[in-house]
């Protein structure tokens, strides 16, 4: 649509054309169809927990804590990263789990909406593990939780921190991590339950935002109407 337009500016304004009524019709039409123009989504990390406040936590296997967070915006995420150290070789399960229009408390006990597994070999060092990608839409105003958990024990890097600014497009209630039980072999957020800390999450993901060049044929919209107008009163 944007090439579409740029073409047709470049043959000395065709939309000009013809009588002021239809000059002015064409002008607006012009108008509409770069305001309706493709969005470009641009990959990056959209959700991030951490604080400089970490701590560790070793965690049993099959159990896990989950991250609570509302989705401002429409936008999808593509990846799961959770900081922790393997001492041991460890299949990790990434899920997300949908709270609808409130966080709770209380939320009844749910499975996740998502889940992806990911076998990872054995590693000491505190790094976010991430899982494979895929695609998950999240919708602005609606509550979610994150969570990973392993088949065997593994250390989360944590916090206690009572303040968490994940991301612009992001709301998020700290401290208010429900845990997850069975957090492997089947997983259960316990919405009555919550845990002791923060575990350090990070989604990756889109956003939309308007194609770079919609701003510019907007300008050279506005002024072809302005140039219209000033014909009309010639």
């Amino acid at each position: 649509m944007a090439r579409i337009l740029l073409m047709l500016i470049k043959k000395k304004f065709l939309l000009l054309g013809g009588s002021p009524m239809k000059r002015i019709k064409n002008t607006y039409l012009a108008l509409l169809a770069i305001l309706l123009s493709p969005m470009v989504a641009h990959a990056d990390i959209i959700f991030d927990n951490f604080t400089l406040a970490a701590t560790t936590f070793d965690t049993v296997a099959d159990f896990s804590f989950s991250a609570i967070f509302r989705s401002d915006t429409n936008q999808t995420v593509s990846q799961i990263g959770a900081l922790l150290n393997l001492s041991v070789d460890a299949n990790l399960a990434f899920h997300i789990f949908s709270l609808g229009a409130t966080s709770g408390p209380p939320v009844a006990d749910q499975a996740p909406a998502f889940t992806t597994n990911q076998f990872f070999s054995a590693d000491f060092s505190m790094v976010y593990r991430e899982s494979d990608t895929f695609s998950f839409n999240l919708l602005a105003g609606q509550w979610y939780a994150v969570a990973v958990g392993a088949d065997v024990g593994v250390i989360f890097s944590t916090d206690n921190e009572t303040s968490v600014n994940p991301g612009a497009t992001f709301t998020s209630l700290a401290n208010q991590n429900y845990n997850v039980r069975n957090a492997y072999s089947n997983p259960n957020l316990v919405g009555s339950v919550t845990g002791c800390c923060n575990i350090h999450y990070q989604l990756h993901g889109t956003t939309t935002v308007p194609e770079p060049g919609t701003f510019m044929l907007l300008g050279i919209g506005l002024a072809g109407m302005g140039f219209t107008r000033r014909r009309q009163k010639v």
